[in-house]
């Protein structure tokens, strides 16, 4: 993608007057990619599978729950830093935490969850919660002595060329690669995300380019 839009760009020759970075270009790519799958997702109300992303077979870490190395609050918690999920309203982004079956879910909790967690009614049951908080989530509820180790995360991800998927434990992480993955955005609009840069950042890019270039010539012509 990135290749297909500087070779638009350029007129389909090398042309050293207008640069855009590979790097720009990915940018541009991530920023519109998002922006049309919020779009979508806002507008059904639904994520579809096809926008989602498995991460594969996660190792948790454990603390005291107070995270601080100085002071205990005497309840273990386990947790993990996920990448950036899309900003969706009611973690609409991160479509799976659970179990690595990829069938039990983790309840991730709205504020006030954990207050009514002793009562049977609001209780899952593995006994197991969890809360997000920026993009660390920490797991409560479950047995020291059989803690859970490894979790599962799906989700659709704010940049997906930054994800690593890990297969089993033990295994080593597959990262993303330029050559070989394919960029995970619907074939139905690869289209529209095109027609979004060269029409926003392109033209833009284009006009001030040959702005400088006029006032280029301008200049020139005025020290002859």
């Amino acid at each position: 993608m990135v290749f297909n839009i500087l070779d638009v760009a350029n007129g389909g020759r090398i042309n050293r007057s207008i640069t855009y970075s590979p790097r720009l270009v990915a940018n541009w790519i991530r920023y519109y990619r998002n922006v049309l799958l919020k779009q979508d997702i806002k507008k059904n109300a639904y994520v579809p599978q096809g926008y989602v992303q498995d991460l594969g077979c996660l190792c948790l870490q454990f603390a005291d729950a107070s995270m601080c190395k100085t002071k205990c609050w005497g309840e273990p918690v386990a947790y993990i830093t996920i990448p950036e999920v899309i900003d969706l309203p009611d973690n609409m982004g991160l479509t799976f935490f659970g179990l690595i079956d990829k069938q039990t879910k983790i309840i991730l909790s709205d504020y006030n969850y954990g207050n009514y967690h002793n009562y049977n009614r609001f209780t899952p049951k593995n006994k197991l919660w969890a809360e997000k908080i920026d993009n660390t989530i920490y797991i409560h509820g479950f047995d020291p002595v059989f803690p859970p180790e490894y979790v599962n995360v799906q989700g659709v991800f704010a940049d997906p060329t930054e994800l690593s998927f890990c297969p089993c434990q033990g295994a080593e992480p597959i990262c993303f690669d330029w050559d070989s993955t394919p960029y995970p955005i619907p074939p139905g609009m690869e289209s529209t995300l095109y027609d979004l840069i060269f029409e926003k950042e392109v033209g833009i890019a284009r006009s001030v380019s040959q702005a400088r270039e006029y006032e280029d010539n301008e200049n020139t012509k005025t020290i002859l």
